[in-house]
């Protein structure tokens, strides 16, 4: 079922309000801003899960506490009576993993779900996280390179440095880069700019007969992301194929853990069936438990093994559409 978006992001004081609510079923999920990621607070994913209460939640995530705590952040809420209330919020990898821990009835349900979020979300971080908008003045900072250069060039120069050689060799940027100041440079224009005054220097590093008559103004070709995009002609065109494929490996998941708990009980139905005695045996104390822990270590190898396909597939998802939005 397609989630529906209610609520645009708003902002408040210290304590933590949603930035869109999406709907499940009949439940009103809120998702929250935390570092610049969406986030899914404990009690509406134990909500989800089909638990009675978020202490459910927090006993899965002790039991898995080194996969789940880098995916979880406490925020603060304020509950119904006004009171501030502080829990634990999970991230996308993070609630989806909850789901993969959990054994209700629900959890599959959830988890196909999560898989198929509108994109808006999950691409909270990297819209507030842009650092180069198209047009954006460069910073002295991302200048750097150029300044420089500007400094190489003009202690090339005969009788160099001075303050007006200095003046002179920005000048020359200006004017070909068609701006009064250099704090107009945009991070576009700083690559031609760049150029430009390294054609400088190397004309001055040419024996004098070899030195051009008419310095040309380089402007190299601007290529943009969609040229790029050009090359791979068999991406697909709908971004559905990487969830199906997140979806895919949810279920191959679940078949496995189902078919690796299966194993483990007729592996140890032998020592406990038809038993002449009910006491334990050294048979039981000494090893069996060990056993046991194999067991749980496998089912450990398999949860991270899906957290690192999934983090796989979803690197190539963002990837993609980065391609198609050129």
């Amino acid at each position: 079922m397609a989630p529906t978006i209610l609520s645009e992001p708003v902002s408040s004081g210290n304590h933590v309000i949603p930035f869109t609510t999406l709907r499940f079923h009949d439940h009103d999920v809120p998702v929250y801003d935390v570092e610049g990621r969406p986030h899914l607070a404990g009690p509406d994913l134990a909500k989800l899960l089909g638990y009675r209460s978020v202490r459910s939640v927090n006993t899965i995530h002790a039991r898995h506490a080194d996969e789940l705590d880098p995916h979880a952040r406490l925020i603060t809420l304020m509950c119904r009576d006004g009171k501030p209330r502080e829990t634990r919020a999970y991230d996308e990898p993070g609630s989806y993993l909850l789901t993969m821990f959990a054994t209700t009835e629900n959890a599959k349900p959830v988890r196909l779900w999560l898989a198929n979020l509108p994109r808006r979300t999950r691409e909270l971080a990297a819209t507030a996280a842009t650092s180069i908008t198209p047009g954006r003045p460069t910073t002295a900072k991302e200048r750097n390179a150029l300044t420089t250069l500007i400094n190489r060039y003009v202690g090339l120069l005969p009788g160099s440095p001075n303050q007006e050689a200095y003046k002179s060799a920005w000048r020359k940027v200006h004017d070909v880069m068609g701006i009064k100041g250099i704090e107009e440079l945009t991070v576009e224009q700083l690559p031609r700019a760049v150029v430009f005054v390294q054609s400088l220097i190397d004309a001055l590093a040419l024996p004098q007969g070899d030195a051009p008559k008419a310095l040309p103004v380089v402007t190299p070709p601007l290529s943009t992301i969609r040229d790029y995009a050009s090359i791979f002609q068999s991406l697909p065109k709908d971004m559905r194929y990487w969830r199906d494929l997140t979806n895919r490996l949810g279920d191959a998941s679940d078949r496995f853990r189902a078919e690796l708990r299966a194993i483990e009980k007729d592996a140890m139905r032998p020592f406990k069936e038809d038993r002449r005695v009910g006491i334990a045996t050294f048979l039981d104390c000494a090893t069996l438990d060990a056993y046991k822990q194999l067991f749980r270590i496998a089912e450990q190898g398999q949860q991270t093994a899906f957290m690192g396909v999934y983090g796989a597939l979803s690197g190539l998802e963002n990837l993609h559409d980065l391609l198609l939005r050129g």
